[in-house]
């Protein structure tokens, strides 16, 4: 009876070549010997025959030496020439026997199709999740403010009789915070509020923030042309203000930034300066509109519609600086009746505040998009071991023929990371489209303009493909 040909994809690999199994037991060293013995091999031959030709045993091995040369020299160059071709030929061999499992493995995943397509689909989807929810979360908490010396910015609040933090404060109660405090290097209010703007003939609604030039001495912004307002602007009556990179492309396109006119709830102004997108405050900010502030006192300390910020002096604390605002307040509402919100000052750090109640459901959102990612393992590695229990004849004959164990091992570890890396990449893909969709779906979350698929997202994908191939293939293994 003729005898079917073997199917080329069903074939079991070749055991491991028995040169690589030979040489790769005795090693460099056993290289070494051999080379050894063959010099001594060869200047024993060269004293049998001077032996034939008469000369004494002795000195017929004393004369092959001579003859020979430095013997150990020689022994010294062949053995390490020796040595290095066997490592080179030993390498080769692996690297061979690497390829092999990888192109048997591919032969495994391209026999199973459909199962390949949803494990990559699984995995591609968990992985996405995650490199999605470790950008918001390492640009959120963290990675550092954008800012000069950020660990420096605080957030300033009042404090009501109660002894409750009043997130907004009084500028009456902010100008003498500025004037007499000893532990902040330049301290600011501002306010955000939807404006009116006329550039080039084109009115617009614009988000602006109102603020003294005190701001810029807070945030220390980069600018992308020009300078920030000064003090002196406001005082000689300048109308100049400052704008962000993105209104000045909607307002001017491509054009060179350079003092422009325009015109803002009706008053001309010019603008003086483009801030870097990078370095918006606060968040969301196009142009900034300078305020002059006039001392009222009385009620007026109890108009509280501005929020305050602050620079820390180099090496000052937290506490110190509570202690020194509080000690201000305390004045304040001594020597005004009727002060509601100067019962003290609450200083935190200006991270802490943008983030705020978003921490918590953070490390929620890790947690369930971990176990989503561990779900997802679990299932596969199940699914997988199913598939290997089934294939249990085909490593019985890869057995037979001389594969260890080990190597069943490595080839099942190829397989389920081949699958791994190329989910990952379409997983990647998918947080890279997710990321830059969050905005235009109004996620509510603090520098969510700021996030991106950056390098530190794509070493973590990187781990996630890790983590994957190895819980996938654990239980198979």
């Amino acid at each position: 009876m003729n005898k079917m040909p073997p199917d080329p994809d069903r074939s079991t690999p070749p055991a491991s070549p028995a040169r690589l199994t030979d040489r790769g037991a005795r090693g460099a060293d056993a290289a070494a010997h051999d080379m050894r013995e063959e010099l001594e091999a060869h200047v024993l031959l060269r004293r049998d025959s001077l032996i034939e030709q008469g000369m004494d045993p002795d000195r017929a091995l004393q004369e092959a030496k001579r003859r020979f040369g430095d013997f150990a020299m020689a022994e010294e160059a062949l053995i390490s020439s020796a040595r290095e071709r066997e490592r080179d030929m030993v390498h080769r061999e692996r690297l061979d026997a690497v390829l092999g499992d990888t192109v048997h493995a591919l032969r495994r995943l391209r026999r199973s199709p459909g199962a390949m397509a949803l494990q990559v689909a699984t995995i591609a989807i968990a992985v996405a999740l995650c490199c999605t929810v470790f950008a918001l979360v390492d640009t959120v908490l963290l990675k550092p403010l954008p800012y000069e010396d950020a660990e420096q910015l605080v957030a300033l609040q009042g404090m009501d009789s109660a002894g409750t933090p009043v997130v907004v404060v009084s500028s009456d109660n902010w100008f003498d915070w500025r004037n007499q405090n000893r532990t902040l290097d330049a301290t600011s209010i501002y306010q955000q509020s939807n404006v009116s703007v006329v550039a080039n003939g084109t009115p617009s609604m614009r988000q602006a923030t109102i603020a003294p030039s005190d701001l810029f001495d807070v945030m220390r912004p980069r600018m992308a042309w020009g300078r920030t307002y000064t003090a002196s602007d406001v005082d000689q009556d300048v109308s100049a203000i400052v704008v962000s990179e993105a209104l000045w492309r909607d307002l001017f396109g491509l054009s060179a930034p350079h003092e422009a006119p325009i015109t803002v709830n009706g008053t001309p102004m010019i603008i003086v300066g483009v801030v870097r997108q990078s370095q918006i405050f606060p968040e969301a900010s196009e142009l900034w509109v300078p305020y002059r502030h006039v001392q009222r006192g009385g009620s007026a300390r109890n108009n509280i519609n501005w929020q305050g910020v602050g620079r820390l002096k180099a090496g000052v604390s937290l506490e110190a600086a509570r202690r020194d605002l509080g000690e201000i307040a305390r004045r304040i509402r001594e020597a005004e009746t009727g002060v509601f919100y100067s019962y003290g000052v609450v200083v935190k750090r200006l991270q802490d505040d943008l983030v705020g109640d978003y921490t918590a459901f953070l490390r929620l959102l890790i947690i369930a998009v971990a176990a989503v990612l561990l779900l997802a393992c679990t299932n596969l590695a199940a699914a997988n071991l199913a598939r290997t229990a089934a294939r249990a004849r085909e490593h019985a004959v890869q057995l037979a023929l001389g594969a260890s164990r080990k190597r069943l091992a490595v080839q099942l570890l190829l397989e389920y990371g081949f699958v791994a890396v190329v989910a990952t990449v379409l997983g990647s893909l998918l947080s890279v489209m997710a990321l830059r969709a969050l905005p235009a779906f109004g996620v509510q979350l603090p520098r969510v303009a700021d996030v991106q698929f950056d390098a530190r997202v794509a070493i973590a994908a990187l781990g996630f493909a890790l983590v994957t191939s190895l819980l996938t293939a654990a239980a198979p293994i």
